[in-house]
């Protein structure tokens, strides 16, 4: 009977530690600021930011358009040049 007491006891100050450590835990989230966001201020940045990610898409899309134009001028310049090489070699 003393040994289940003992054990008892034991068991009761392990779950009173764990009480102490959870309310010390819920004091300091309840003492952190929260930042938070309603959800139409929430809709109105996801908003913006799929405008930026469409103009963004619309820019690389006339950037590779605007490379493949270089690309096919430089091959042009490049048959020009060998042409010339061999006028010049005649």
């Amino acid at each position: 009977m003393r040994v289940l007491s003992d054990k008892l006891d034991k068991e009761v100050e392990d779950v009173n530690r764990d009480i102490k450590a959870y309310e010390a835990c819920l004091q300091r989230l309840e003492g952190e600021t929260r930042n938070v966001v309603s959800e139409a201020d929430f809709l109105k940045e996801k908003l913006k930011i799929e405008e930026k990610e469409r103009k963004l898409e619309a820019a690389i899309e006339e950037t590779e358009k605007q490379c493949e134009k270089v690309t096919a001028e430089l091959k042009e310049l490049e048959l020009k040049s060998s042409r010339f090489k061999e006028l010049a070699e005649r």
